[in-house]
């Protein structure tokens, strides 16, 4: 098991990622303003109008307006904890941008666990690369057969699979490459050079405050995988979501 973590510089496409995640997303905002307030404000409007109206019109109105202010203000709410969340993911993406680098890491694994979730956040893979480094990686690109380099339309649709379908192409894999954003953690491509590898366990250890990107290396052993990731959620909320602090090892090319 090993890995090496190389910097190589984007490709035209690459840097379009960079710029994008590198701007404000406010259609996400007006999403979750408009379907989370607007839409828990209909449903709720609904529902007590129907329930109310049997004794008294006028309350009914006044229940519209209740539902009204309730939907907004979760919709407010939920509209801040994703500003919260964006701003330190843009600023990550702002930094990768300035540094005009993308992280190529090239793995050989000799175990992986499968994390059970705690959100729609996957699948969640932690890949064991050496005897003290895991790789975490989590999301739904894992299933999107666009990010996979070098797979033609039969590998797409039969061999690539994140549930452990064995096949040359099959992720999780025993060797392969990503290329990822240093700070931001988003994936933009994985090539496989291997066999599928089976996850050797599921296990239950993320908690609700841990706020990993979308892959990231930590100090850690899979056998510890529950004080690994704490160790890291601790070290990811000193560096403010920067990885100086977890990798070492980089080399430019």
């Amino acid at each position: 098991m090993t890995y090496i973590e190389r910097k190589s510089d984007p490709s035209e496409q690459e840097w379009e990622v960079l710029r994008h995640e590198a701007k404000p997303c406010l259609v996400s905002l007006v999403y979750i303003l408009v379907f989370i307030g607007g839409g828990l404000a209909f449903l709720l409007w609904l529902l007590l109008s129907w329930i109310i109206g049997f004794w008294s019109e006028s309350a009914a109105s006044y229940a519209g307006y209740a539902a009204i202010g309730i939907g907004l203000f979760v919709g407010v709410r939920a509209s801040i904890s994703f500003l919260r969340f964006n701003k330190i993911r843009q600023a990550a993406a702002i930094e990768d941008l300035k540094e005009g680098k993308i992280d190529e890491i090239e793995v050989r694994a000799s175990a992986v666990s499968k994390i059970l979730l705690l959100n729609d956040n996957e699948p969640i893979l932690c890949f064991q690369v050496d005897a003290g480094r895991l790789l975490y990686m989590q999301g739904q690109y894992m299933y999107d057969p666009h990010v996979y380099d070098q797979l033609d339309e039969e590998d797409q649709h039969n061999e690539m699979s994140v549930n452990g379908m064995n096949g040359a192409k099959a992720f999780p894999n025993d060797h392969f490459i990503i290329r990822r954003l240093p700070r931001h953690g988003r994936v933009l491509t994985i090539t496989l050079l291997g066999h599928a590898l089976e996850w050797e366990r599921e296990v239950d250890v993320l908690k609700p405050e841990y706020d990993f990107p979308d892959s990231i290396l930590i100090e850690g052993s899979l056998d510890s995988l529950s004080e690994s990731l704490e160790e890291a959620h601790k070290a990811f909320g000193r560096t403010g979501g920067a990885e100086a602090d977890l990798c070492t090892g980089v080399e430019d090319v």
